[in-house]
């Protein structure tokens, strides 16, 4: 996943941590994210993701590289239960879906 975040980073010419912050906050279900810091340059580096935003594609790729294989009950879900998900869980939902080759 660093990998491709790294790629991210360097086609909009940000941070890696400013990538991650910038595909969380347009995650679905994501209202906060809390932020820890080891040095007084951390915040401000991180405050650059707030004009960041990821085109659609480049979320797709971040998220497709984080996502963990389909486990039970989750490809269970994926399969039979799409018909009752919130809007977060549909995306990762959709997600597992792809993974298991279940998308056209």
């Amino acid at each position: 996943m660093i990998d491709v975040l790294k790629e991210v980073s360097a086609e909009v010419g940000r941070s890696v941590p400013q990538v991650v912050l910038a595909w969380l906050r347009e995650r679905p279900g994501v209202h906060s994210i809390a932020l820890g810091a080891r040095s007084e340059e951390h915040p401000r580096d991180n405050l650059g993701s707030i004009e960041l935003t990821l085109s659609e594609e480049q979320a797709k790729r971040i998220e497709r590289a984080g996502r963990p294989p389909a486990i039970v009950p989750l490809w269970h879900r994926a399969m039979n239960g799409m018909d009752r998900v919130s809007k977060a869980e549909r995306e990762y939902l959709e997600g597992y879906r792809e993974t298991m080759g279940l998308l056209g």
